[in-house]
């Protein structure tokens, strides 16, 4: 009887740290394409600048 209730505290520690490391991933994931975003408008509006100031 024991050994199910450490299997089942095993498998409940188990899953509780694979969905932090999930969580972890997916917000870095979501950092890495907001930054990227945000790059990218800076470039965008670097370089509309940059044609305003040629013409």
């Amino acid at each position: 009887m024991k050994f199910l209730i450490y299997a089942f505290l095993f498998v409940a520690a188990a899953s509780l740290v694979i969905g932090i490391v999930i969580g972890l991933a997916v917000r870095l994931i979501g950092l890495l394409v907001f930054g990227a975003l945000i790059v990218a408008g800076i470039l965008f509006v670097a370089r509309l600048q940059r044609w305003s100031r040629q013409e």
